[in-house]
């Protein structure tokens, strides 16, 4: 547990390192800024990479087997391979090409580990001021739990990342397709479409009753819509069949987060309203993990990186120099004892590495 915890912990850790270095802000320098991400990105890479295969539920050592087994494939088979087996073509096809060249299975988990820290601290550069509390939110409040598990979510999600940037430019064209290849990763991806209409939305009465007006039309189309998820990931989820319990933790940490948000909400962040209503998007899918389908809270991770936005740039927002630093630190604290929580009952607990 003491590994898996001194990591959550990192981004803190390695922001008081880089200043007592250097005697500057790692968020006040974009030098030091920039030194911050690189290590923390490693640090991260080297979490995610050299991780035991039989780590957490059992999803990394069946997508380390299916490294093996897909190497062995050749190329006069691989229509056929890609007709039989159950999984997404962009991620057959992605790792059939890599398993020829790097035949042991590690791979590819160095390859995916390599991805999340890469998109992750690009988003934290290009949305978050507080890039310590940002990353910090990453770790500890479930992101990081989630991607060492789902791998191939993940790497979708880390895809959408890349989409975030578009969409905050208005380019639809390159958000659709980066969304279309998100989805042959995983489909579920298909839900973080939605992500544009929420851009052009704002933190006003309008924004407000158009957000509450597609939630009502969600609830009376839930039907159709489970209909289209199920065509889109080829599955057969029901409404009706929910999770018996839990989730109240990170259902009231979402509630927390977009309360915070909207009473010290960064009015000079464009965008912030786009992070907002993630978080409002992740909340609700993640209360109708217990009264719809569990479905919907695997959909609930492609909008939760809001937070890390959200809460960053609203402490950053603080006029008060004192206060800000208080409520910074207040905030740590809540997130790594949240981890501390998490980690009580943690499926990757003891976290070992390959050669463990």
């Amino acid at each position: 547990m003491a590994v898996y915890l001194l990591y959550m912990a990192s981004p803190v850790l390695i922001g008081l390192l880089l200043e007592l270095l250097s005697g500057q802000s790692v968020n006040g320098n974009q030098k030091i800024k920039t030194k911050y991400l690189v290590l923390a990105g490693l640090v991260l890479f080297l979490m995610v990479g050299l991780r035991n295969p039989g780590n957490g539920s059992g999803d990394t050592q069946f997508y380390c087997d299916f490294w093996r087994s897909t190497a062995k494939v050749p190329l006069s088979g691989l229509i056929q391979y890609l007709k039989n087996t159950d999984l997404e073509y962009g991620f057959q096809l992605c790792v059939w090409l890599l398993a020829k060249l790097f035949k042991n299975q590690q791979w590819i988990l160095i390859f995916s580990g390599a991805f999340f820290a890469v998109s992750v601290c690009r988003f934290a550069q290009k949305n978050c001021k507080d890039v310590v509390l940002a990353l910090t939110v990453f770790n500890c409040l479930g992101l990081f739990n989630f991607m060492v598990q789902g791998m191939r979510q993940a790497v979708a999600m880390c895809i959408c990342l890349w989409a975030i940037e578009q969409c905050k430019k208005n380019r639809f064209i390159p958000f659709f397709l980066l969304v279309v290849l998100a989805a042959t990763f995983h489909a579920s991806a298909v839900v973080f479409a939605l992500v544009y209409l929420l851009g052009k939305l704002s933190l006003n009465l309008k924004g407000y009753l158009l957000v509450a007006a597609g939630a009502i039309a969600t609830a009376l189309l839930l039907s159709r819509l489970f209909q289209i998820v199920n065509f889109f990931i080829d599955d057969h989820y029901e409404i009706g069949k929910g999770a018996d319990s839990g989730g109240l933790v990170a259902i009231a940490i979402y509630l927390a987060v977009l309360v915070f948000g909207l009473l010290f909400r960064d009015k000079e962040d464009p965008h912030y309203a786009l992070f907002v209503y993630m978080v409002f998007v992740s909340a609700v899918t993640l209360i109708m993990r217990n009264t719809v389908s569990t479905i919907v809270e695997r959909m609930s991770y492609y909008f939760a990186f809001g937070e890390m936005a959200v809460i960053s740039n609203s402490v950053s927002a603080l006029k008060s120099k004192d206060t800000k630093i208080l409520t910074g630190v207040l905030i740590t604290l809540l997130c790594i004892g949240v981890a501390v929580y998490k980690a009580s009952y943690s499926i990757l607990i003891p976290y070992r590495f390959f050669w463990q």
